[in-house]
C-alpha cells in the first residue's frame, strides 16, 4: 500500500491508501495545507467521514473510522474507503448538476427490510417525510411492507456499498439502482399551479 508523505508547516504528514486512491489522496493534502498548524489529535471534517490526524514515530499519519468494526470508537490508518466514497458521492452530484450535500457515516437513514438483497431498489430523500438524520429511505419501490429500519450510513458498506454514491444528493431527489448500477435519477417535481 502506497505511503505518501509531504511536509506540511513542519510535520510530515502520511496518507496511506490504495492506489486507486492516490489522485483524492494528493487533493486531501492540499486540503490539510490550507488547515496549518496540524498536531498530534487534529481532526478534519471530510465530507462523510472524519479523518484524525495520530503521532506515528516522527510523522502525523492521517486515519478514518474503523468502517469494518466500530467506526464511532475506533481509527485505522488505511484511508482509502474515506476517500472513494467522498470521490463517488462528488462524482455522483457532478452528474446530476447538484452541489453534494453530505452525509455524516454515523447518520441514519431508513431501510425498508430485506429490500438491500433485491436486485431494484430506489432511495430517495425527504426530510420532512422520512424519520431519520438524513432524510433518505431505501426500499423496493412499493408499498412499504414494513417499517424501516434505521441504520447508520457507514453500514451501507458492509451490506450494499454501491448505495453510498447517492447519499450526497440533495432534498427529494429520487435514485434508482439496479444492482450495483444507477439506472434512473429524477430531481425534485416542480410544485403545480
Amino acid at each position: 500500500m502506497p505511503r505518501l508523505a509531504r511536509l506540511i508547516g513542519g510535520a510530515e504528514v502520511v496518507i496511506q491508501c490504495q492506489p486507486e486512491a492516490v489522485s483524492q489522496a494528493q487533493w486531501l493534502f492540499s486540503r490539510l495545507e490550507a488547515m496549518n498548524p496540524l498536531v498530534h489529535g487534529t481532526i478534519v471534517a471530510f465530507g462523510w467521514s472524519t479523518l484524525t490526524l495520530l503521532r506515528d514515530l516522527q510523522s502525523l499519519v492521517v486515519h478514518e473510522p474503523d468502517f469494518d468494526g466500530n467506526a464511532e470508537g475506533n481509527v485505522r490508518p488505511d484511508v482509502t474507503c474515506s476517500l472513494q466514497v467522498q470521490g463517488q458521492m462528488l462524482q455522483a452530484a457532478r452528474r446530476a448538476g447538484v452541489e453534494p450535500r453530505f452525509p455524516k457515516f454515523s447518520e441514519f437513514v431508513a431501510v425498508e427490510p430485506g429490500c438491500l438483497e433485491e436486485p431494484k431498489v430506489l432511495l430517495i430523500r425527504s426530510s420532512s417525510r422520512f424519520a431519520n438524520d438524513l432524510g433518505w429511505l431505501v426500499f423496493r419501490g412499493q408499498e412499504l411492507r414494513a417499517a424501516p429500519d434505521k441504520i447508520e450510513v457507514y453500514r451501507l458498506l458492509s451490506l450494499r456499498p454501491a448505495l453510498m454514491q447517492a447519499l450526497a444528493l440533495p432534498n427529494d431527489w429520487l435514485v434508482v439502482f439496479e444492482g450495483d448500477e444507477i439506472v434512473g435519477v429524477q430531481p425534485p417535481q416542480a410544485p403545480r399551479a
